[in-house]
């Protein structure tokens, strides 16, 4: 009768409206997913860069610790000879510790570059 087709025409509105509600809902849950794997992507690139970076600053400075280390060792036998004096064998030494220092944290931001990594890329933990 015309209140049974009134009522479902008032229904198919609400219905429609629902549907409409849904689909927005589905939009918005889709640019989240969407900026959530675009947040993944640039914390695993940046992860990718430090690695790569403190990776080649540690062979640099492993480099430089050899060299530090000979020359620590020819002040330390010059000086043993006569050949040199206490402030040139001190110098040496301050400049080996330092290269030791650097080298150190070097290894340190290596190591902590590539737990980010492991974490950007679903590492498994929790913070």
């Amino acid at each position: 009768t015309a209140g049974s087709i009134v009522q479902q025409i008032f229904a198919g509105g609400s219905l429609m409206a629902q549907v409409r509600l849904s689909e927005a809902r589905k939009r918005e849950l889709v640019e989240l997913y969407r900026a959530t794997i675009l947040d993944a992507f640039k914390e695993t690139q940046d992860a990718l860069n430090a690695v790569n970076t403190s990776e080649q600053l540690e062979k640099s400075l492993t480099e430089a610790l050899t060299e530090s280390r000979n020359a620590y060792d020819i002040a330390k036998e010059r000086y043993a000879n006569g050949a040199t004096d206490f402030l040139i064998l001190l110098d040496t030494q301050r400049n080996l510790l330092q290269s030791q220092d650097a080298h150190v944290q070097a290894r340190l931001d290596r190591l902590t570059s590539a737990l980010a990594l492991f974490r950007a890329m679903g590492g498994g933990w929790k913070s």
